[in-house]
C-alpha cells in the first residue's frame, strides 16, 4: 500500500497495530425527492392527492367521519415525502472510513451510536449500485455486506478500496 495515511486521532483502541487510516468522509445527505424512485414518488402522489379530494367533499356531509381516509393519506404522505426525509436525516448522521484492512460505517441517530467494520480482504465483492446515487456494496465471503450510500467520489473510493483489496492477502 503506498496510500497516505491520515491522522487516526480518536481510534485508538478501534485500529488494530499497524492499520492506517486512509480515507474518512460522509455521504451526500441533500434532500433528494426522486431518490426513492419515480414509481413510489408516483404512487405516493396518487394515494395523497386522491384521498385529499374525497376527505375535503365529505368532510362537510359526515364531519369527522372523513378522517377514515387518514392512514392512505399518512401512507401516501410517507411514500412522497417521508422516505427521501427520513434518507437525509440518516445519511447526515452517517460516516464512513477506510483503513488499510477495513471498512467503517459509524451513525449517531437519535442519540444512538454504532459503529460496524467489514474486513477489507481479496474475497470481499464490491460492487456499484445501480442509479446515480453514488452507491457501493461490500459483501463479504461470509455472506454480511456493508452499502455506502451517495459517496462523494464514488470512482476515487473503489479505486481506493480495489488498491486495499490488491494489498490484502487472501
Amino acid at each position: 500500500m503506498h496510500e497516505e495515511a491520515l491522522q487516526a486521532e480518536g481510534w485508538e483502541g478501534i485500529l488494530a497495530p499497524g492499520e492506517a487510516l486512509l480515507w474518512q468522509g460522509q455521504p451526500n445527505a441533500q434532500f433528494d425527492f426522486w431518490g426513492e424512485g419515480p414509481l413510489a414518488v408516483a404512487f405516493g402522489m396518487t394515494l395523497t392527492g386522491g384521498v385529499l379530494v374525497p376527505m375535503a367533499t365529505l368532510a362537510a356531509a359526515i364531519g369527522p367521519g372523513a378522517l377514515i381516509f387518514l392512514p392512505v393519506l399518512i401512507v401516501g404522505l410517507w411514500l412522497l415525502l417521508g422516505k427521501a426525509a427520513w434518507r437525509s436525516y440518516r445519511l447526515a448522521r452517517t460516516w464512513y472510513s477506510i483503513t488499510s484492512a477495513r471498512v467503517f460505517l459509524a451513525t449517531a441517530i437519535f442519540g444512538r451510536r454504532q459503529l460496524h467494520s467489514m474486513p477489507l480482504t481479496s474475497e470481499t465483492e464490491i460492487s456499484s449500485l445501480p442509479g446515480t446515487s453514488g452507491g457501493l456494496l461490500l459483501r463479504a465471503p461470509e455472506g454480511y455486506a456493508l452499502q455506502l450510500e451517495r459517496l462523494p467520489e464514488r470512482a476515487r473510493i473503489l479505486a481506493l478500496l480495489h488498491r486495499v483489496q490488491h494489498g490484502a492477502k487472501g
